[in-house]
């Protein structure tokens, strides 16, 4: 049996019309639920995936730093305007996406968001 090749990062899809926001606006902070960090390191990759239209990989970065809290609004106050969606656009995100409303009782070393800072 073949063994699986080494996790060296990831992409993630990002609707379009966030993508400029990355490459002409200059933010560097990218959120999304925990779970889907899991095996993700500093020094990573991160690719980012153009989705919803146009779709492909447009750019990559290394991560310089992951960040988990339980209340994603609270990364406003230690990142501001580096963080990719304002807050109202996050606090929809967060009403409408599934992942980041428990689905099992969490032990207290568990959370359930995250963020990343690409370069």
């Amino acid at each position: 049996m073949q063994s699986m090749p080494e996790i060296v990062g990831a992409a993630f899809p990002i609707p379009k019309l966030y993508i400029p926001r990355f490459f002409n606006e200059g933010k560097t902070v990218f959120i999304k639920p925990a779970i889907t960090f899991k095996d993700l390191r500093e020094g990573m990759r991160f690719v980012f995936y153009q989705s919803h239209q146009d779709t492909g990989y447009v750019g990559e970065a290394i991560i310089k730093q992951i960040a988990i809290s339980e209340d994603p609004i609270s990364f406003f106050k230690i990142y501001g305007d580096d963080i990719f969606l304002t807050e109202d656009e996050l606090k929809k995100y967060i009403e409408t996406t599934k992942k980041w409303k428990p689905t099992r009782r969490r032990r207290k070393s568990e959370t359930r968001t995250s963020i990343t800072i690409p370069n």
